[in-house]
C-alpha cells in the first residue's frame, strides 16, 4: 500500500476528545466497594494496582478483568458484581466533559484535514460538541450508534472509512490505547498517534509492530504531530 499523504483524522472519543478522569474515579469507587463485599480487605489502592496489571496485559475490558480477577472461579458472583456495577455507574455517571485544549486543536486540524469520531460513544458526544459549538469541525456526525461492531475489531475502522469515503493510506487514528486504538488502526493501514493519558497512559507496545507512528503527552501537541506525519 502506497502512502499518499494525510487527508483524514479519526479521533477517539474517550481520552482524546473527552476527559474521562472524573468518570474513572467514580468507577474505581464503585468497583472497590462491590469487590469489598466479597473480599473485605480490598482497598482502592488494590483497585489501581489491578488496573495497572490489566493495562499491562492489554486487557480489552479493564473493569470486567478486575472483577473476574478478584472473584474467580465464582462465575455467578462475577455476573452479579458486573451487573450491579453497570446499574450503579448509570446512576452516578457524570455529564461528558471535553479535554482542555481539544476545541482549539479540532479547529486547527479541520482547516487542513477531515475529522470524524472513532470511539465508543453515541449521540451524547455529538450533543456535547453541538453545545460547545465545535461539531462544525466534523466532516461527518457518525458515532458508535451507527455501527454494530466496535474496537478493537479492525473492521470497525473499515466500516467508518467506507461510510465517509476515506482511504486508510490517507488517514491517521488518534487514540489513548495501544490495544484498542493503535493496533487495529495499524492492521488496516492507517497512520497512528498515541495520546498518553488516563488509565492507559503507561501502556507499552509488546512488539515493534504495535508501536504508534507518533506519541504525544499533551493534547495541545496534536496538530503538530499530525502535520509531522505528512511527507
Amino acid at each position: 500500500m502506497s502512502y499518499m499523504g494525510l487527508k483524514n483524522v479519526l479521533l477517539d472519543a474517550g481520552g482524546v476528545i473527552l476527559d474521562e478522569s472524573e468518570q474513572e474515579t467514580i468507577k474505581a469507587e464503585i468497583i472497590t466497594s462491590l469487590i469489598r463485599h466479597y473480599r473485605p480487605a480490598y482497598t482502592i489502592q488494590d483497585y489501581w494496582n489491578d488496573v495497572e496489571s490489566a493495562v499491562k496485559m492489554h486487557s480489552t475490558y479493564i473493569y470486567q478483568s478486575i472483577i473476574w480477577k478478584n472473584v474467580k472461579p465464582k462465575l455467578e458472583k462475577y455476573i452479579e458484581i458486573k451487573n450491579e456495577f453497570r446499574i450503579l455507574h448509570r446512576q452516578k455517571s457524570l455529564s461528558l466533559k471535553l479535554n482542555e485544549g481539544i476545541k482549539e486543536q479540532m479547529s486547527r486540524i479541520s482547516q487542513e484535514f477531515k475529522i470524524v469520531i472513532a470511539g465508543q460513544y453515541g449521540r451524547s458526544i455529538i450533543d456535547l460538541l453541538d453545545e460547545e459549538g465545535i461539531s462544525k469541525y466534523l466532516h461527518s456526525r457518525i458515532t458508535q450508534d451507527d455501527f454494530a461492531i466496535t474496537k478493537p475489531d479492525p473492521r470497525y475502522y473499515v466500516q467508518i472509512m467506507e461510510k465517509v469515503d476515506f482511504k486508510a493510506e490517507n488517514s491517521v487514528m488518534v487514540g489513548d490505547r495501544i490495544d484498542k486504538d493503535i493496533i487495529p488502526a495499524k492492521q488496516v493501514g492507517m497512520k497512528t498517534i498515541l495520546f498518553r493519558t488516563g488509565l492507559h497512559g503507561n501502556q507499552q507496545a509488546r512488539i515493534p509492530e504495535e508501536l504508534p507512528d507518533k506519541e504525544i503527552n499533551e493534547i495541545g501537541k496534536l496538530y503538530d504531530a499530525i502535520s509531522e506525519l505528512n511527507p
